[in-house]
This record gives C-alpha cells, sequence and structure tokens, in this order.
C-alpha cells in the first residue's frame, strides 16, 4: 500500500488539473490504489461524477469532500486515506452528497450529527469489537416509548459465545472488566459504583446500577450503566476526553448477566429526555466471525444506529489495529 503525502496541493490548481488527471491517470489504476491527498481527492471526485447521482447532489458533494479535506488534514486523515477501501469510499461519497463531514480527535471522518438532529459526534464506549446483544426498542428492555427506547447494550462475542466455562459465574463474560470509554469528550456530572455485583440471570436483580453520567456541554449527556463495584476512575467535575476509560464493564443494577448499557439524552442530568442517537465513524458486520472479520464484510458507517447482532467497532480502532505497510 502507498504510503499517504503528507502536504496538500492547493485545491484551487486541483481544481484545473483535475479533469486531465482523471483522463490520463485513472484508467491505468486499479480501484483502491490512488492513495496520498491530493489523488484521494481525484478518486472521490472522479467516483461522484461517474454515480447516480443528479448534477446538485455533485455540487453538493464535491463542496462537502472539500470542506472535509481541507479542514481535517493530519495524521488521522493520513492514516484514513492510506487504510480506506473502495467500499469505504461509497460509504463516504453516499453521505456526502445529502450531508456536510466533519471529524474530531479520534474520528478522521464521519457525517455532521446536525444532519439528524444530535449535536456530539459520538463514538462507541468500548475498545476493540463488540456485539449489540439488544439494540434500539429491544426485545427484553428498550422497550418502545420507555425511557430506554433509544438504548444499546453491548458485550463481547469470541466466535459466536459471549462466555467460557460456568456462566453462572460473571468472570467468565468476555466482556468482564473490560474498560468503558467516554464516547466523546465532557464533564462528569454523576457516579456510583458502591453497589455490589450480583450474579449472572439473577430473577429479581437490583432495580440500581453503577454508572458514571457525562455532560457533553451542548445540551446532551451520556449514561454509561451496569459498571463493575468500585471500578468508576473518574470524579464528578472531571473533563473527559473521548475514549478515556471512566470505568469496568460489570453487571450491577437491572441486568443479565455482564454487559454495557449505553444511552444519549437531552438536557440536564436533573431533567433529561431520550434522544433517537446515532454512532459516528464505527464498522459493522454480521456472524460467529465476530474477532477476525474479512475486510470484504466490514460496512463503513459514517453514522448509524447499530442493530441487534451487530459486530461493531470504532473506524479508528479497527484501521489501527489492522493496517500494513
Amino acid at each position: 500500500m502507498l504510503k499517504p503525502i503528507r502536504c496538500f496541493v492547493l485545491f484551487g490548481f486541483l481544481v484545473i488539473v483535475s479533469t486531465a488527471a482523471i483522463a490520463t491517470d485513472q484508467g491505468n489504476v486499479r480501484p483502491g490504489q490512488l492513495k496520498g491527498s491530493a489523488t484521494f481527492r481525484l478518486e472521490l471526485i472522479d467516483m461522484l461524477n461517474n454515480g447516480p447521482f443528479t448534477d446538485k447532489q455533485k455540487d453538493v458533494g464535491i463542496i462537502n469532500i472539500d470542506t472535509w479535506i481541507n479542514n481535517c488534514q493530519g495524521p488521522e486523515l493520513d492514516n484514513f486515506v492510506d487504510w480506506s477501501d473502495m467500499d469505504d469510499l461509497k460509504a463516504l461519497i453516499v453521505t456526502a452528497v445529502r450531508a456536510p463531514l466533519v471529524c474530531a480527535q479520534g474520528v478522521p471522518v464521519a457525517e455532521d450529527p446536525s444532519a439528524y438532529g444530535q449535536k456530539t459526534i459520538l463514538t462507541l464506549p468500548v475498545k476493540g469489537i463488540w456485539h449489540v446483544v439488544q439494540g434500539n426498542q429491544g426485545l427484553v428492555s428498550h422497550i418502545r416509548g420507555q425511557k430506554g427506547e433509544f438504548a444499546w447494550d453491548f458485550i463481547i462475542n469470541r466466535n459466536g459465545y459471549s462466555a467460557q466455562g460456568d456462566t453462572a459465574l460473571n468472570e467468565s463474560y468476555y466482556c468482564w472488566e473490560q474498560p468503558v470509554l467516554a464516547p466523546a469528550p465532557g464533564t462528569v456530572v454523576q457516579t456510583r459504583d458502591d453497589l455490589e455485583d450480583h450474579r449472572p440471570y439473577l430473577p429479581d436483580p437490583p432495580h440500581v446500577g453503577n454508572h458514571v453520567y457525562i455532560d457533553h456541554n451542548n445540551g446532551e449527556i451520556s449514561l454509561l450503566y451496569h459498571l463493575q463495584k468500585g471500578s468508576v476512575m473518574v470524579t464528578v467535575g472531571d473533563h473527559v476526553d473521548r475514549g478515556q476509560p471512566v470505568g469496568l464493564c460489570g453487571d450491577t443494577g437491572i441486568s443479565m448477566f455482564p454487559h454495557l448499557h449505553y444511552q444519549l439524552f437531552s438536557g440536564s442530568l436533573d431533567d433529561h429526555t431520550k434522544i433517537n442517537s446515532r454512532f459516528s465513524a464505527y464498522y459493522s458486520w454480521r456472524g460467529s466471525n465476530d474477532q477476525n472479520p474479512d475486510r470484504k464484510d466490514i460496512k463503513l458507517n459514517l453514522s448509524g444506529v447499530p442493530k441487534r447482532l451487530d459486530n461493531v467497532v470504532n473506524l479508528s480502532d479497527f484501521m489501527i489495529a489492522n493496517v500494513h505497510d
């Protein structure tokens, strides 16, 4: 794979030469081989112009692609340029024709969350590959119309199984004691970690569990729930960065087994309402090949709502773990 070029050619010059460059060079390059910031842009624009889009959509797409590249220069964009394949570029283009593209620390590219009424660029609150055991409007809880309707429950699966050994023991579950991360920057506004972890499949589990609330300082707050006793690593008033560990996955509160419950709300700690929210910049796929998926099977979501049975991982996590020279 070609190394990324770390300087950006002036966009005015690119506009002048793009047509000639595509005409003379594109036919000799296999899809996915154009890398480096300048040629990466040309590849995107060529795919856009040859796609099933109206002239207005193409104009919007070009503006959104150029704005994103211009605003997001740096190592994270370089890594994405080097890593992305044709399916990633198609996902990027489909998004660019409808909404602006943005970036943030740890997020090389995402759909602007304001396009779907959200203020926070959310990344998955876990490191590595996790499995969605229950999504929005779930079968067990997260019931339509209730407060937890738009929550997710995450576990770790290996070859389709969430535990090894005695499933009546919390430590048998792969997600037990795994770090829980802040999904976006913010201020910690409430924590609790004094409650005991109960055994899996307890008939009548306690209604209150250990948790962390993070205020993203924009009218939206995150809840990270079912944390292990004594595991919370932050205190009220702390500023947290995206991806910062705040606790460990446990089995407290209303839970059948160790897992992480996550939900975004609108408002404040004292007065908040549920949001039909989305995560940014993650890969998803299905099946028991959960920890070692084929590259061709993973789908890039610049914004999306993980569904039950999805395997998910943050784009940056998967990209860094799998990129090769």
